[in-house]
């Protein structure tokens, strides 16, 4: 939801050939000034801080009163940070507000859902922020929400969960209670949940090939699969299913090819 601008002589400025025009809070009925390409889109009262949907701008360059928000459920939808790629969480009603990603600290515009196939649109990066270094901890740029170490009187160094307060081992990837992830390997990535997917398709085409090795077509689809999903950036676990999925296609497509090979003579 974008922040729209305070302007009481916006009607007066000179805006008329710009992309600006003013519009009427719904409830406070003061004059803010909203951009042409926010048509339809809800944007935040700088007075009074009421939602308002922006009209289609008027023929002449007059204020004119807002829309209703609407109403309707908010549509959740996950979309990649532009800078580290980690996997964030928004919903329909947060869309073209200014966030920060919580494992590298990035600054960006929330993006919308395409209309053409409901997919997020790339979120833009504010600031320049991309040539940043990121940190090592995955929650490190989030303040209080950092995790924390702690030394014990023995000498020994603890992490300490921001989320439930347990201690781990100071080289714990994610807390052992709850999963949060410390670093940046363990944070979700959209590359992370593609390799997920594909190691997964491998194995279990990679399975299906050797038991129905004669089609051939499950092995070889398997073998791509577990390709792909080792040249995706991913755990070590993922990449060593990935790996047993391309040994078991590869199999596959070995066995499948004998046969045929054996058959046709």
């Amino acid at each position: 939801m974008a922040n729209a601008r305070s302007s009481p002589s916006a009607a007066s400025s000179g805006q008329a050939a710009s992309d600006r025009f003013t519009v009427l809070c719904i409830r406070c009925e003061r004059q803010v000034v909203v951009r042409e390409g926010w048509v339809g889109r809800e944007v935040q009262c700088p007075y009074c801080s009421s939602v308002i949907r922006v009209p289609q701008r008027p023929a002449i360059d007059v204020p004119i009163r807002s829309d209703p928000p609407n109403m309707a459920p908010k549509k959740c939808f996950n979309f990649a940070c532009p800078r580290c790629g980690t996997l964030l969480e928004a919903h329909t009603g947060m869309c073209s507000q200014h966030g920060s990603c919580p494992t590298c600290g990035a600054r960006f515009i929330v993006p919308f859902l395409s209309r053409a196939g409901g997919r997020p649109e790339k979120a833009r990066l504010l600031e320049g922020g991309v040539e940043a270094p990121t940190p090592v901890h995955a929650y490190a740029a989030s303040g209080a929400q950092a995790p924390t170490l702690k030394r014990h009187p023995d000498g020994s160094i603890s992490i300490v969960c921001p989320r439930c307060g347990s201690a781990n081992e100071v080289d714990a990837d994610v807390c052992h209670e709850c999963r949060t992830p410390f670093t940046m390997e363990a944070a979700p990535t959209v590359g992370g949940l593609e390799g997920e997917r594909l190691a997964i398709a491998s194995v279990t085409l990679g399975v299906a090939g050797v038991v129905l090795f004669p089609l051939v077509l499950p092995g070889l689809i398997g073998a791509i699969c577990g390709v792909l999903a080792w040249m995706k950036p991913s755990s070590t676990a993922r990449k060593a299913q990935a790996m047993i999925g391309l040994v078991a296609s590869i199999l596959a497509v070995g066995g499948g090819v004998a046969f045929w090979v054996f058959t046709l003579r």
